[in-house]
């Protein structure tokens, strides 16, 4: 009697830390359609001048492209112990860009050089006018270090566009295990053309925050996981 009450208290225990594990597995799952940016998930980092405000069901970035202005998670997630995948979609604007941050921190960069990015973290930054201004890749990803500029592009080699670099609808998947992050750009209304990129990086930064900015654009969808 005892046995069996002893295996069935240990099973309550172990499926319950089960269920709590799963019920974790979506951390934030936004399509924007509340009245207002819910605090409860994100936070505003915004410069002087620049705006991050809700507009038909979509959250558009009011950025020039020189001003510090990110969407950022509540929570930080160390994705060396939680693996992160984040989703969403992407209307750009003519030559419009767009950072992704894991492992980030939220203050402007402190180590000289341009003030629009963050000071430390890992940044996937997805450009889609980038081969046609002199400046390829369309898709990086980069390590920046806290109080440091230049920072060490070495992770990853870039990748370019393979179809319509013209296009402004994308959906993107980006992973990051604490060790490799992968980054993939799909254009919506032609899945075919789509880009994909890997990089290494095991630097354990002293924050974890993900963020998000777009230059005059729109983002929607956004799912981290």
């Amino acid at each position: 009697m005892y046995r069996r009450l002893s295996y069935l208290i240990l099973f309550i225990f172990v499926f319950g830390l089960t269920t709590c594990s799963v019920s974790r597995g979506v951390l934030i799952e936004d399509y924007f359609e509340a009245d207002t940016v819910d605090i409860n998930k994100w936070q505003l980092i915004n410069g002087p001048n620049v705006s991050i405000v809700l507009s038909d069901g979509q959250l558009y970035f009011d950025r020039p492209a020189l001003q510090l202005n990110y969407l950022a998670t509540i929570e930080q997630i160390d994705p060396a112990k939680y693996p992160l995948t984040i989703t969403g979609s992407v209307t750009l604007a003519n030559n419009g860009d767009m950072d992704v941050w894991t492992r980030a921190n939220i203050i402007a960069n402190t180590g000289g050089g341009v003030s629009h990015v963050l000071d430390s973290g890992i940044r996937i930054n997805f450009w889609q006018d980038a081969v046609d201004s002199g400046y390829p890749p369309n898709l990086d990803i980069l390590e920046k270090k806290p109080g440091a500029w230049p920072w060490d592009s070495e992770i990853s080699d870039g990748a370019n566009i393979p179809g319509d670099d013209e296009a402004i609808d994308w959906e993107f998947v980006i992973t990051d295990d604490g060790t490799t992050i992968t980054a993939t750009f799909t254009q919506i209304s032609d899945s075919s053309n789509t880009l994909t990129l890997s990089g290494v990086c095991t630097t354990d930064f002293d924050t974890d925050y993900v963020a998000f900015t777009v230059t005059d654009g729109y983002l929607n969808e956004v799912t981290v996981q």
